[in-house]
């Protein structure tokens, strides 16, 4: 087997046509053996995937050499599509979960022509789907899986971007009433409606973000969470290894609410806003598989812009 770049004088000097068999090319190409090709057709009969990928998997060829092949075999180009600049508005054809599902991803439009990176420009059955669902003429680009799958969180967003984003879209618009804003009624006083705070606390999308931050932070391998509110910002941080790192910056309109939902899980006094306060959050949640018993330490403090929340977490 050549693990060399592929050269192009060491396929057929007329390109193969389209209908070529992938195996038949790269043993005439001289870059795999026919009893390498047999074993990865077996491989790929028992688990399953594509013949090119099942080659690569067996060591028995390379993704550059593959593409190569491939690109010369449909007569496509190789693309990079991590580092395409890709209108929103091509994304809005293919939802991100089609996309996902079959690695793939819209690159560009032009009329009624569409641009998709794929690893396998021989899966027609693919094409015709993606032919199907967008109504739109396929041109298929040719990249790996692993830059398809990169490329897609970065245009789409990744998993975790897309279940914040699902949180933020649900949260209600503020609704201005009697009572739900802080009013200052004296130099030393405060007066606000507890009972609106413990409401909008209570409230679905609130519950479902701060359950968010509490189980992303577990995922980060995070030992502390900072809330920290700004004139016109909320910003949530981890702390992972370290060093603080901002994750989100939730609507700063949900300041009170945010630390409402903490104070009344940490069993706060959701009315004091003037003295620093101290409670735990004891969690059992299931991380890796595992099913886990975890302590939040929950610090209060007043700040100019609202309260600031330090939570450090503590694995039993």
């Amino acid at each position: 087997m050549k693990s060399l770049a592929l050269d192009p004088g060491q396929v057929s000097a007329s390109a193969p046509r389209p209908s070529t068999r992938l195996g038949d090319l790269l043993i005439s190409g001289d870059f795999i053996t026919q009893d390498q090709l047999d074993q990865a057709l077996k491989h790929q009969k028992t688990k399953g995937g594509r013949l090119g990928g099942c080659l690569i998997k067996l060591g028995f060829l390379t993704e550059e050499i593959l593409h190569s092949v491939l690109s010369r075999q449909c007569g496509i180009d190789v693309i990079d599509p991590v580092s395409c600049e890709v209108d929103p508005d091509v994304l809005k054809l293919l939802p991100r979960d089609w996309a996902s599902r079959l690695t793939i991803l819209p690159i560009r439009r032009e009329g009624n022509v569409l641009f998709v990176a794929l690893s396998d420009p021989n899966d027609v059955v693919m094409l015709d789907e993606v032919k199907f669902r967008t109504g739109m003429r396929i041109t298929p680009l040719l990249a790996s899986e692993a830059q398809i799958r990169e490329a897609i969180d970065k245009h789409y967003g990744s998993p975790k971007d897309m279940e914040l984003r699902k949180v933020f879209d649900d949260l209600p618009e503020p609704e201005q009433q009697e009572g739900q804003n802080l009013q200052v009624v004296g130099e030393d006083h405060q007066e606000l409606d507890t009972e609106a705070l413990k409401s909008q606390s209570e409230e679905a999308p609130i519950i479902r973000l701060v359950n968010f931050i509490l189980v992303d932070s577990l995922r980060s391998g995070a030992s502390d969470i900072h809330i920290e509110p700004f004139e016109k910002e909320l910003r949530v941080r981890f702390r992972v290894d370290g060093v603080l790192k901002t994750v989100m910056s939730p609507p700063v309109k949900l300041k009170d609410a945010l630390t409402s939902r903490l104070k009344i899980m940490a069993r706060l006094n959701i009315s004091e806003k003037r003295v620093p306060q101290d409670g735990r959050i004891r969690i059992r949640t299931r991380v890796t598989g595992k099913l886990k018993d975890l302590d939040f330490r929950v610090s209060v403090l007043p700040c100019l812009f609202g309260e600031k929340i330090v939570l450090r977490l503590l694995d039993k």
